[in-house]
């Protein structure tokens, strides 16, 4: 029953206006034009109270044909209304469909013969403006078959009258009444209203239940029981929809008893809610008269605390529509009854703590269709759907959906949460045509099966585009149960067709995923569909042969010599089973059949605990293969150090055709490349564990094939590669990389290829579309359990593809790369029917274009010589319109200091100006940024970037960068060298001619050393080294005289100066190189002026630095540059303070006492000749008086017989007193000078005067001859 949503509900001032509408209708005769075929009549003309047309359809004949039915001055018409009306017996004869136009309707006949009669009841439309309403049928071609017409009355003045106020009053009531009731006339589940009463009591409740004149019931008020339970005889309709109002009833303990009654007879509840406190609210007396009841539902509604269950009707039936919320906790099932219809777009939600549906009546009925969604959780110990007797049950529909959820436990026949038990008989669960069946176990231990069924020759079918999801938590009852079980009887098919989807998940405990008990049972999955069954176990590996081994499927105790089947059949048929502790399929001692046919996929996975059990077992019956072709299969046994795959007798046979087979060996690990493979082979095999070949057309098979015992997992593919990645190559790659992947199961992700499984050809084209070259590249699979090739650093894959550039060379960034081919098998198989090759639409990976991530060549400097006096930088044979960035401090431009930036002009050369000069041992780096620009990267392309990629381009790494298969040079490090000769030092010496003291008349000769002392490291230059000496007062500086040297050589009179008013003497020493040094000596005399003085002196050393001065500095060449001197200071020398002289200036070197005739007579001299004047010369600042000594330091000696000698014979007078020289010295004059200056001695010598004389007496003259002697003069201060 649906309720109307198209009907115009009016207030009170439109309904006195339709009012006086209504009351106007007319009765009008029917048009008789065709009237043999068609007929259309308006009936039932009173409309005062319903403001409803009843038409009347009659057509004698159905044809093939579409009729459209077209209202004027109606309201909109509504396919589903009149579909509603539509007699039941016309459902599979006429499909009702609404056009655009609104107030049209198409019936459109399926069959022919028959006649078909209806009754369409339409509303007036209160606003018209015609003046008369029309009903038409045309056919196909527009002609009018019927017609008939009703008189729209013109709407009259106001009403002002008390009188019509209060008619107008009753009218309204009468409206609103109908309005209650009108909703459903057109559904094929209510008939339309003829005696309805309104309730607002228990009591009038009962009143109207009891009643057989009341067809409707319409409640007023919400109440609750406050007697018995009435009884029921006739169909009634309750309703509890009021306006905008729902009302209620609580039934407390009581219920309503539908009694004797005739067939066909129905309770219908709508839009009302109810609760009770103990037994169902309806339920018939006795179980033959609940044959004749059916409770209809539509948008019913629990209250908080109901504890009270629906309906009791054994051998009735429920048809359930609309909203409903169901929530109790009733001690019996929600709904017993033989069948139950939830239909028509129903929602249903029931949250209880019994079932929601039970029946033990033999040809029960369960169906859920037209896009209802159901959804039922029992929290209690029960099984929430269940049939203890013959049942067909079926979920269909496209949207359609049932959902269950139970918390049942146990593992007895009769538990299970959603559970079928008919024994010996046929019962079916049926999901089809696109609808959805959830099945939910969710006790956390001793579970009971999410699907059980007992029926000899039962069927579970999923057809045309259905899913059955199947979860158990636990399943695990005892021993026996499983997520889905079928119990105890056999011949049991599980069949998923056309399209469609079962999920079986089991989440713990040991027992398997599905038990099939008996002989002859079947799982056949064909027509594209998918069969998934993970059972997760309990965590330990168990071996097949018993209960609760943690099996994915067990065949259980059949016959041995019956047998069960499992088959895959078709194209994109998908079987995957997965056991994570136990065998995939456990057949005990029966005969297994395993059929796959050509596209289907076959994926089977287990773990046993001993290396002797198979995934698949039937280890003492026969067990037979028969693959044909398959897309896929995986068999594969997961025990520790390696399992078989196949358990079975020495009858088995395995058959396998038009494929490829890989194998593992026991041990291998499984996930890495095969141990052997073959393409494309027919091979038929037999015995226990099928290690024998019986024939095959693969001589390499025949010759390596170690039987399927020795083997761990077993794989055939047929599908081809897809080649997924082409990574973006770049300019420093020597290699193309790409990906390829193998499909497997259907319901897998792609596994990376295999060493040397998959092998890819490419195409490189040059940038004016012309080839370079092509080459082709193999997988490389996970070859030693190391994850597989790692390309450029990234994390190693498995099924990368390796293309070598041929000759070693890198691509070019004008290259593009085309992925034109790609094959499994042999790599010298390409193009025959050996091996697979890969469609252009596997072949997925881009075009690639040849990313430009390669820097420039590092720019090296025209002068590699960089150094603190460099102006200028320039550069040769850079990479065109590439920009120039010059770092300086430190070379690194991620910490250094940007000084500028220039180009690289078309002819390969950049000039850069120093915005100031560098600073010594400093790092200068020069950067070259070419214009590639930030690349773009894509997921499946250049993962890691260079770090040299900017947003403008590739810029020089500091250091060697390694990238891919380059690498990128570091850019040249070019250190500040130091050439200033900034460490120059002058040092100053002197003697003097004094001997130790200074003295008045000394000459002093000055040496001054001057030195570039920078090391020799360091390429320094003093440029035009000069000194300069500013010479003190009291030394006298004579150019002719003052001998200046410069290293030893004379000076040049261009070479020296001296400025006498300044008394400065400067000396030009040239370029000085570093460690070089110049030693530039002279002279000069101390003067009387100096004495007592400390002659203090210190001298420069000057030279030019090969850099500009701050203030004549400019950026690049300059015309007039003017360069830093460098200033070195000598040490200051001291003569001390300069003495006065008290010396003997002059003394005579040959004394000559002539020639004398020796005789009788003593020989006396007075006046001896002189060659030299004695002087005694005093400049003493205080002239003090001295004495002059003289000693005969050789007497006077033949100077050819030195042993005669004038004894006594020189000596000295004194002026007052004589005596002869000795070897003694003898004072010979004490004297004070007047005036410094000289004082002769000798000027007062002369006869009769001091002075030398000699004198020889008479006889002393030993020998005739020549006689010399020595006098030394010896002259100090007067003690």
């Amino acid at each position: 029953m649906k309720i109307s949503r198209k009907i115009k509900i009016c207030l009170l001032a439109v309904v006195l206006i339709s009012v006086v509408t209504f009351m106007g209708l007319k009765k009008t005769a029917p048009i008789k034009a065709n009237e043999e075929s068609y007929s259309l009549q308006v009936v039932d003309t009173d409309y005062k109270g319903t403001g409803f047309l009843k038409v009347d359809l009659v057509i004698p004949t159905m044809h093939k044909e579409i009729l459209r039915l077209t209202a004027e001055g109606t309201m909109p018409i509504g396919d589903e209304n009149l579909f509603d009306g539509v007699p039941t017996e016309y459902e599979n004869k006429v499909l009702v469909k609404q056009p655009k136009d609104l107030n049209s309707v198409d019936f459109d006949f399926k069959e022919n013969g028959g006649k078909f009669v209806t009754t369409l009841l339409v509303q007036v439309d209160p606003d018209t403006k015609l003046d008369k309403g029309s009903f038409s049928l045309k056919n196909a071609d527009g002609q009018v078959l019927t017609s008939t017409s009703f008189d729209v009355p013109k709407v009259s003045d106001a009403v002002t009258s008390e009188t019509e106020v209060n008619s107008n009053t009753l009218v309204e009531r009468s409206l609103i009444q109908a309005v209650n009731y009108a909703v459903s006339p057109l559904s094929v589940d209510v008939p339309t209203p003829s005696n309805p009463v309104d309730v607002s009591t228990w009591e009038q409740f009962k009143a109207a239940v009891t009643d057989g004149s009341v067809d409707w019931i319409n409640l007023k008020a919400d109440f609750s029981a406050t007697s018995a339970g009435p009884t029921a005889t006739r169909s009634k309709v309750i309703n509890g929809k009021d306006g905008n109002v729902t009302h209620s009833i609580d039934f407390l303990a009581r219920y309503i008893t539908l009694g004797t009654a005739s067939p066909g007879s129905f309770m219908a509840l709508l839009d009302m809610n109810y609760s009770g406190s103990a037994t169902p609210i309806f339920r018939s007396n006795t179980a033959s008269n609940s044959a004749n009841w059916e409770l209809r539902v539509n948008n019913l509604a629990t209250l908080t605390g109901n504890a009270s269950s629906l309906t009791s009707l054994v051998n009735g039936s429920v048809v359930i529509s609309g909203e409903n919320n169901f929530v109790s906790t009733a001690a019996d099932s929600f709904i017993a009854s033989k069948n139950l219809k939830i239909s028509d777009h129903a929602n249903v939600t029931a949250d209880l703590v019994r079932g929601f549906y039970t029946t033990s009546i033999s040809g029960s009925s369960l169906l859920v269709n037209e896009g209802s969604k159901v959804n039922l959780k029992s929290t209690g110990n029960y099984n929430v759907v269940q049939a203890m007797n013959v049942a067909n049950f079926e979920i269909s529909g496209a949207d359609t959906e049932l959902n269950v959820v139970g918390y049942a436990t146990g593992g007895a026949s009769s538990d299970g949460i959603f559970l079928v038990n008919s024994t010996s008989s046929v019962s079916n669960v049926n999901i089809l045509a696109g609808a959805k069946l959830a099945i939910k176990s969710l006790a956390p231990t001793s579970g009971s099966p999410a699907f059980f069924m007992r029926s000899l020759g039962g069927k579970l079918i999923v057809d045309d585009n259905s899913t059955l999801d199947i979860e158990a938590e636990s399943a695990d009852g005892n021993n026996l149960v499983a997520a889905v079980r079928f119990y105890d009887e056999g011949n049991n098919s599980f069949e998923v067709s056309n399209n469609s989807k079962v999920n079986i998940l089991k989440k713990s405990t040991n027992n398997s995923g599905v038990r099939m008990f008996s002989n002859n049972n079947s799982i056949i999955v064909s027509g594209g569909s998918d069969f998934l069954l993970k059972n997760k176990g309990d965590g330990t590996p168990r071996n097949p042969g018993a209960n609760g081994r943690n099996q994915g499927i067990q065949f259980r105790l059949g016959s041995s010599r019956e047998t069960s089947y499992f088959k895959a059949l078709g194209e994109d048929s998908n079987v995957l089973i997965e056991a994570d502790y136990g065998a995939a399929i456990d057949c005990n001692s029966q005969m297994l059949d395993v059929e796959q046919t050509e596209g289907a996929y076959f994926v089977v996975r287990g773990k046993t605990a001993g290396s002797n059990y198979g995934i698949f077992s039937s280890p003492s019956n026969t067990t037979t293969f028969n693959m044909t072709k398959p897309k896929y299969f995986d068999f594969r046994n997961d025990s520790s150090g390696g399992g078989l795959i196949f358990q079975n007798g020495a009858s088995s046979t395995f058959v396998l055709n038009g494929s490829d087979l890989s194998v593992w060996k026991n041990g291998q690990n499984l996930d890495g490349n095969p141990s052997l493979s073959w393409t494309v082979l027919n091979a038929s095999l037999s015995g226990s564990g099928f290690s024998n070949i019986v024939s095959t057309d693969n001589p390499d098979f025949q010759g390596k094939f170690a039987g399927a015992d020795a083997y761990s997992r077993m794989t055939a593919n047929n599908q081809n590669a897809v080649v997924d990645e082409l990574r973006v190559p770049t300019n420093a790659d020597k290699y193309i990389w790409g990906h390829a992947s193998v499909p497997e199961g259907k319901s897998e992700e792609n596994r990376d290829a295999y060493t040397d499984e998959v092998h890819v050809r490419v195409k490189v084209y040059k940038a004016d579309g012309t080839l370079d070259f092509e080459q082709i590249g193999s997988s490389i699979g996970d070859e030693n359990g190391n994850g597989g090739e790692s390309v450029y650093g990234d994390a190693p894959r498995a099924g990368i593809i390796k293309i070598q550039v041929p000759e070693g060379k890198f691509l070019t960034k004008e290259h593009t790369i085309k992925v034109v081919g790609a094959w499994r098998g042999s790599k010298s198989g390409e193009g025959t029917e050996s091996v697979h090759t890969s469609k252009p639409d596997e072949l997925q990976a881009p075009e690639r274009s040849i990313l430009d991530v390669t820097p420039p060549e590092p720019a090296k400097l025209t002068d590699v010589n960089l150094n603190n006096a460099t102006k200028v930088l320039a550069g040769d044979g850079s990479e065109v319109g590439a920009t120039v960035y010059v770092y300086y401090d430190n070379g690194d431009k991620d910490t250094g200091n940007l000084l500028g930036t220039t180009r690289v002009q078309p002819d390969g050369k950049w000039v850069f100006n120093l915005p100031a000069y560098v600073d010594k041992e400093k790092e200068l780096s020069i950067y070259l940024e070419d214009t590639a620009g930030k690349q773009s990267y894509d997921s499946n392309g250049l993962i890691k970037p260079p770090v040299t990629n900017t947003d403008k381009g590739n810029i020089n790494p500091y250091q060697d960068y390694t990238y891919h298969d380059a690498v990128f040079k570091g850019v040249a490090k070019y250190e500040v060298k130091d050439i200033l000769p900034d460490t120059n030092k002058i040092v100053k010496e002197f003697t003097t001619s004094g001997h130790g003291n200074t003295s008045v008349g000394d000459t002093l000769t000055y040496t001054l050393n001057v030195n570039n002392a920078k090391s020799a490291s360091y390429a320094t230059t003093l440029r035009d080294a000069w000194i300069t000496d500013q010479l003190a007062e009291g030394l006298k500086f004579d150019p002719a005289n003052a001998e200046v040297k410069i290293n030893g050589e004379l000076a040049t009179s261009a070479q020296f100066s001296y400025v006498a008013d300044t008394r400065t003497l400067t000396v030009k020493i040239g370029d000085l190189k570093s460690t070089e040094s110049a030693k530039v000596t002279f002279k000069v005399t101390v003067q009387q002026s100096a004495v007592d003085q400390d002659i203090k002196n210190t001298a420069y050393a000057h030279g030019y630095s090969p850099r500009e001065t701050s203030e004549s500095f400019v950026p690049g060449i300059n015309a007039n540059p003017e360069y830093d001197i460098y200033d070195a200071k000598s040490n200051e020398v001291s003569t001390g303070a300069v003495f006065g002289t008290l010396s003997i200036t002059s003394a005579p070197t040959v004394i000559d006492f002539k020639t004398h005739v020796a005789g009788m007579k003593d020989t006396r001299v007075e006046n001896p000749e002189l060659d030299k004047p004695l002087v005694v010369s005093d400049n003493r600042g205080t002239l003090k008086q001295w004495t002059l000594t003289a000693a005969l330091t050789k007497e006077m000696r033949n100077v050819d017989d030195n042993s005669k000698v004038l004894s006594e014979a020189v000596r000295y007078n004194t002026g007052t007193k004589e005596f002869p020289l000795t070897g003694e010295s003898l004072g010979v004059l004490t004297q004070t000078h007047a005036t410094a200056g000289d004082y002769v001695v000798s000027s007062g010598w002369g006869p009769g005067h001091a002075g030398l004389k000699l004198e020889v007496p008479a006889g002393n003259v030993q020998k005739l001859g020549q006689y010399q002697g020595e006098i030394t003069w010896k002259l100090g201060l007067t003690p």
